[in-house]
């Protein structure tokens, strides 16, 4: 009962879910890691990361690294990023544009040195070769006053009244959309979330409870931040670009760009009654680890099985695709970063 069996060299998990109508639905979810080669090329990652069913944090253990790839199907695809700003050629710099762009979506910053408030005002930025893209290098984002928080509560909040040696700036700015920062996930109790979690009162808990609530938005389940889910949804075959984000020997002049891999997941349930179900998947989170570099690609497949749930068999999950994968034409450029330059 239940068995899931994997034809594919990825990481396969299967996991039973429930809709705002408390109906079960059966989960298949398919993680893909591919290694970025230096031109811009993807291989398959001879050691696939495993599915997460929980999150997983970085080794402060309170920054959220991944959020769990199971979980109901999204509207749009996140994109999240867990990386570094680095300088070209590992030379020391005071300020640097970084890019991030997949498919139409784009996400640019300047990032800047340590700058500290020396008694009349902020210090020239110091030099860096190498700045973590995390959110307490960021600045707080717009404030919410149904919790009384940040968007980002672990940026850095720009005093009024700086005291000297102690006061500094955000070491990240963005360019537009600056009340929502960020490049990694959010986890699930912060307001950029909580805003859509919907209304947990005594009238849900009489009518409404276990089930969730009647007006919770689905963009809670997006982890990305707002800016980076905004394409929609992603297919695979996307062109990436990354400006000033990959370790030196990646790319040219900072630019790396490559396409997410194309694969085609094929679903196939069996049931007691020797019934058949075939179902695909759609395009869940993309996770870019430039420091790596690699790409993962998180495929979800979901069949609704209320009544069928002790029926249930199994399911193979199967795909085709090359082990190696470039696009035709990669671009030379990325028109929106280098403008920062």
């Amino acid at each position: 009962m239940w068995q899931v069996k994997n034809q594919t060299p990825y990481a396969v998990k299967g996991s039973w879910i429930r809709n705002g109508s408390g109906e079960e639905i059966w989960t298949i979810v398919l993680k893909a890691t591919w290694d970025i080669l230096p031109d811009g090329v993807t291989k398959r990652s001879a050691v696939q990361p495993p599915v997460h069913s929980g999150a997983v944090f970085q080794d402060d253990g309170i920054t959220l690294r991944y959020e769990p790839d199971t979980g109901p199907t999204k509207a749009a695809t996140d994109i999240v990023l867990n990386g570094c700003a680095h300088s070209p050629d590992g030379k020391a710099v005071t300020m640097l544009p970084v890019g991030l762009k997949v498919g139409n979506m784009i996400r640019l910053a300047r990032v800047y040195g340590e700058r500290r408030w020396n008694g009349r005002e902020y210090g020239q930025p110091a030099t860096f070769t190498r700045m973590p893209l995390s959110y307490h290098n960021m600045s707080r984002g717009a404030f919410f006053s149904f919790c009384g928080s940040h968007y980002n509560p672990d940026g850095i909040s720009v005093d009024e009244r700086p005291e000297t040696g102690i006061s500094a700036l955000p070491h990240i700015e963005f360019c537009g959309e600056d009340n929502f920062p960020g490049f990694g996930p959010q986890p699930r109790h912060w307001p950029g979330r909580l805003q859509f979690a919907g209304t947990y009162d005594a009238d849900w808990q009489r009518n409404r409870a276990p089930l969730l609530p009647d007006d919770m938005d689905e963009r809670y389940w997006q982890y990305a931040p707002q800016p980076l889910y905004a394409g929609g949804r992603l297919k695979g075959g996307e062109i990436v670009c990354l400006g000033n984000m990959t370790p030196p020997g990646y790319g040219h002049g900072g630019l790396l760009t490559f396409s997410l891999p194309c694969i085609v997941p094929a679903f196939r349930t069996r049931f007691y009654d020797e019934s058949i179900c075939d179902h695909r998947a759609v395009l869940h989170s993309v996770i870019i680890e430039p420091d790596f570099p690699r790409v993962s690609l998180v495929w979800h497949s979901t069949l609704p099985c209320h009544h069928q749930i002790n029926q249930l068999e199994s399911t193979t999950v199967s795909d085709k695709r090359d082990l190696f994968v470039r696009a035709k034409m990669l671009p030379a450029t990325f028109p929106e970063w280098e403008a920062l330059l």
